[in-house]
C-alpha cells in the first residue's frame, strides 16, 4: 500500500509545543499540537510527533480527523514516547486491519474505543463522534482480535522486548 501525500499544510495555528490538548476544542477541526495531512489513498492514521494523515476523499472526514486526534490524546495522556505509542497502539491497530478484521470489529477494539472517547470529550459540542460509525461505549465490547493477529502482536512485542531475537 502506497501513501500519496497531496497537501502538507497545518489545519491549525497552534505549535506542537503548546499544551492546549488538555483543554477543549475551539472548533470541529481543531487539532492543537499536531498537523493534519491529506493523502489520496489509504486509511487514516496518526503518528504522534509527525501528524495525522487522512484520506481527503473520505465521506466522514471530520469524524476521522477527530478520531485520529483521539490517538494523539492517548499518546499525550499516557505520556508515551513514539516507540511506546507504536508498540501499544499503532501497530496492534494496524495489524488488526491488515490481517482482516472488519471495520465493525476494528472500531470496537479497546484502544479504538478509548481514542474515540477521548476525542469525543475533547471536542465536546463540536464532536461528530459517539455514533454507529465511531462508537465510544464498551458495553458491547467483544474480543475482536483474530488468533493470527494476537500471535503477530505477541511476536512483535517479544521481538522488541527481547532485543530482536
Amino acid at each position: 500500500m502506497r501513501l500519496f501525500i497531496t497537501t502538507m499544510y497545518r489545519r491549525n495555528k497552534f505549535s506542537p509545543d503548546q499544551e492546549r490538548w488538555r483543554e477543549h476544542a475551539s472548533g470541529p477541526l481543531d487539532t492543537p499540537g499536531i498537523i493534519v495531512y491529506y493523502i489520496k489513498k489509504g486509511n487514516s492514521f496518526a503518528l504522534p510527533g509527525i501528524g495525522i494523515f487522512v484520506n481527503k476523499h473520505e465521506p466522514l472526514l471530520t469524524g476521522y480527523i477527530q478520531h485520529e486526534y483521539g490517538h494523539y490524546l492517548q499518546y499525550k495522556s499516557r505520556n508515551m514516547n513514539f516507540a511506546g505509542y507504536l508498540v501499544r497502539i499503532g501497530i496492534p491497530s494496524a495489524l488488526n486491519l491488515l490481517l482482516g478484521a472488519s471495520s465493525y470489529e476494528h472500531d470496537r477494539m479497546e484502544i479504538e474505543l478509548e481514542a474515540t472517547a477521548l476525542a469525543h470529550n475533547f471536542y465536546g459540542r463540536f464532536s461528530v463522534l459517539n455514533n454507529s460509525s465511531f462508537p465510544i461505549s464498551s458495553a458491547n465490547l467483544q474480543p475482536v482480535l483474530p488468533p493470527k493477529v494476537k500471535r503477530a502482536v505477541r511476536r512483535f512485542k517479544n521481538f522488541i522486548i527481547g532485543g530482536g531475537k
